[in-house]
């Protein structure tokens, strides 16, 4: 493995690490003799700066706070719309379908054509799908 060149960090009970996984509360920044929390050395850092400079940190910073947190957005089970294709295969190969439960919505060449329709009978997370054809066997090259 390459060397690591982001600082080195030492837990509380002296292992040294570094920033990969860990928490902060565990952190402890050790540099030239000196060990302090991670927000100790980061306010440290920050002290030394230009005021201009820690403006635009405490701005970022700021927006760090602000940003929206991760949210968990639900899945769909989309079993119908597989077995559908699976059925149809044959008779939309090579065309895109947007399938909704085991009702066809649109079926097209363009898949642009087939997503503004879906969205246009109101669907707003169409499952779109390319329709390949049935491969009989795969292509093994010989001699």
């Amino acid at each position: 493995m390459g060397r690591h060149t982001l600082p080195s960090y030492v837990t509380q009970d002296s292992t040294r690490c570094y920033a990969d996984g860990l928490t902060k509360s565990r952190l402890r920044y050790h540099q030239k003799g000196v060990s302090m929390n991670l927000e100790e050395a980061i306010l440290d850092r920050v002290r030394r700066l230009p005021p201009v400079k820690q403006e635009e940190v405490l701005r970022f910073a700021d927006g760090l706070q602000h940003r929206a947190a991760a949210r968990m957005v639900p899945s769909r089970d989309r079993t119908r719309e597989m077995e559908w294709i699976g059925e149809n295969r044959v008779a939309y190969a090579n065309q895109w379908v947007v399938v909704e439960g085991d009702r066809l919505i649109a079926a097209d060449a363009d898949g642009h054509k087939v997503f503004a329709a879906a969205k246009a009978a109101g669907i707003e997370v169409p499952f779109l799908v390319h329709v390949l054809p049935e491969d009989p066997l795969p292509f093994v090259a010989g001699w």
